[in-house]
């Protein structure tokens, strides 16, 4: 990245995907078969969003499942209690994986003239993205005062 004149590098993930400068956010992205570079100016962002969304309802599958077969399998006789068992935990197991793989953890940062840097943040601390947050909007505070 370039940096223009009297500008700086406040913060940037680990990775350098996502950077803040005290002029701009900057998001650059490989994937595939292409690169995708946003860049917003701080004075037209519109808002930032930290947003985590899961789908609890595969826990609560997985609850009723392996209550269900171990219920189900120690009622059973012989072998087949156990089957029902084994069956219902391993279901539930698998439950258990598709909830921790549906946890996604997201921070959008809108411009008002409508594009939208979204970046995929799972593993990085809220700690760390309420930083990047706060220290955007003091970037971007710190920028409208210099306009004055």
């Amino acid at each position: 990245m370039n940096l223009m004149p009297n500008e700086e590098i406040i913060l940037s993930s680990p990775d350098d995907e996502l950077t803040l400068t005290t002029h701009r956010v900057r998001h650059h992205t490989r994937l595939l078969g292409g690169e995708t570079t946003t860049s917003i100016m701080l004075e037209e962002i519109a808002s930032i969003q930290l947003a985590r969304q899961s789908n609890p309802a595969l826990l609560l599958l997985a609850a009723l499942c392996g209550g269900v077969g171990i219920l189900l399998g120690t009622s059973a006789p012989g072998n087949i209690g156990a089957i029902i068992t084994v069956g219902g935990v391993a279901v539930a197991i698998v439950l258990v994986l598709a909830y921790l793989s549906s946890r996604r953890q997201i921070i959008s940062l809108a411009s008002a003239g409508g594009v939208t840097i979204n970046m995929h943040t799972q593993g990085m601390k809220i700690e760390d993205l309420m930083k990047f947050i706060d220290r955007t909007e003091e970037a971007k505070n710190d920028r409208y005062i210099a306009f004055e």
